[in-house]
């Protein structure tokens, strides 16, 4: 037996069952009456037995978001669930039952996890060489590593909880939790975003006015819009957070893949529709304003570039150009197509979806550091005189029989006493 405490009556959807909603009259006020659809339900087929219920004392309070008039009651349920007792307003954990369907789940979370790891690898890479190497202290490698640190944010955020879901089999996450990954993975998202949009200002000014770019763009100026980018997302993040916190959950089920803002919507107790707002407008934020100046931007450089005299200057600013457009469209593109489906009336069921979702999130997280350490001619120097031993480079040859010599110096007054 389940027991539920309701604050919101709407149309409330549950794994296999639908709930509808509908007014009963009591005591000249407006109550909210549940009428399962579903066999499993202890009163589907017997309404009368709400109205023989106790239901204590009624606390009527006027909801500004929906304007009506809701009765606090509590009413018994049995829809297959363990026995817990939890309100229409806190759950103490969810359970993730998007990859139930699958037949493979093994093979997925290994497909995750060897992602996952590439992803801490290339970009942890790119971090440690554009941190100790003082040379890369320039705005566009601290802009590759502003970029790195968040792709491990972005994808720690989702993969650990799938890692969990399919390899561990554990299913159940906190609530509390799932409040900090779902805040993880969308102020990732919201940052990745804004990150590729300061590398296109910071392409631009460097192709515009190449004589300029290191009095305009100087560092202190580029952390103090790094630190911009980064307060606006977690200001976001605050509004969601504290939207999602404050809904009533009358089920502790997720039925996607990870926690998530409209997952957490759809498990709770309301009308889902009011609370897209938030999401739509982050999206026009996103996707309209962010990738319009992205365009801009390039429509920018190729005014640039056919203004240039010779085909070697265009091949490389091309070049120099090139990396951003991949990681630009390995980002856009995966929300560009979700936008496009919706907007022509596909619609997409719950395995279409939440494999768009796990694209999206991990597609440019395990391009990027990819695409720079190939790219970028800096990183990959770096990353090839770590690599190979240093007898096939002469300088590095050099400083390692130097130092060989100095730790010899030291060792030669020990030796007499061993």
């Amino acid at each position: 037996m389940v027991l539920f405490k309701f604050y919101h009556v709407k149309l409330y959807r549950f794994p296999n069952d639908d709930i509808q909603d509908q007014n009963i009259r009591h005591d000249s006020k407006p109550i909210g009456c549940l009428l399962p659809v579903g066999p499993d339900l202890l009163f589907g087929k017997h309404l009368p037995l709400l109205f023989s219920m106790w239901v204590g004392h009624l606390m009527y309070k006027c909801l500004q978001c929906h304007s009506v008039t809701v009765s606090q009651y509590t009413a018994y349920f049995n829809g297959g669930m363990s026995s817990v007792n939890f309100t229409g307003k806190n759950v103490e954990e969810f359970t993730i039952t998007g990859f139930d369907h699958l037949s493979h789940q093994k093979l997925l979370g290994f497909i995750i996890f060897i992602t996952y790891f590439h992803v801490l690898l290339g970009s942890g890479t790119n971090i440690c060489i554009i941190v100790t190497d003082r040379r890369l202290h320039t705005p566009m490698y601290l802009l590759i590593c502003n970029l790195a640190v968040v792709d491990i944010m972005f994808t720690t955020s989702i993969s650990t909880t799938m890692i969990s879901v399919l390899l561990a089999e554990v299913k159940t996450i906190s609530y509390y939790s799932c409040i900090s990954s779902m805040c993880i993975y969308h102020l990732g998202d919201i940052e990745e975003c804004l990150a590729l949009s300061l590398m296109a200002l910071d392409r631009t000014i460097a192709i515009s006015t190449p004589l300029r770019y290191h009095s305009i763009l100087t560092n202190p100026r580029l952390f103090l819009l790094i630190t911009a980018t980064w307060l606006i997302g977690l200001g976001v993040i605050g509004v969601v957070a504290a939207q999602a916190d404050s809904l009533p959950y009358c089920q502790p089920i997720i039925r996607y893949v990870f926690c998530d803002y409209p997952a957490m919507v759809r498990a709770a107790c309301v009308n889902p529709e009011p609370y897209w707002m938030l999401p739509t407008i982050l999206g026009l934020w996103l996707i309209g304003a962010q990738f319009t100046f992205i365009l801009l931007s390039y429509v920018n450089l190729t005014y640039t570039v056919l203004r240039l005299p010779n085909n070697e200057s265009r091949v490389q600013v091309f070049n120099t150009c090139v990396c951003h457009i991949i990681v630009v469209s390995s980002y856009y593109v995966p929300k560009l197509v979700s936008v496009l489906l919706t907007r022509i009336g596909v619609r997409l069921n719950l395995t279409e979806r939440n494999a768009l979702l796990i694209i999206a999130t991990l597609l440019p997280s395990l391009i990027n550091p990819v695409v720079y350490c190939l790219k970028t001619k800096e990183i990959r120097k770096r990353l090839v005189q770590i690599l190979v031993p240093f007898e096939m480079h002469p300088e590095k040859s050099v400083r390692a029989t130097q130092g060989q010599r100095f730790w010899s110096h030291l060792k030669d007054p020990f030796t007499k006493y061993i």
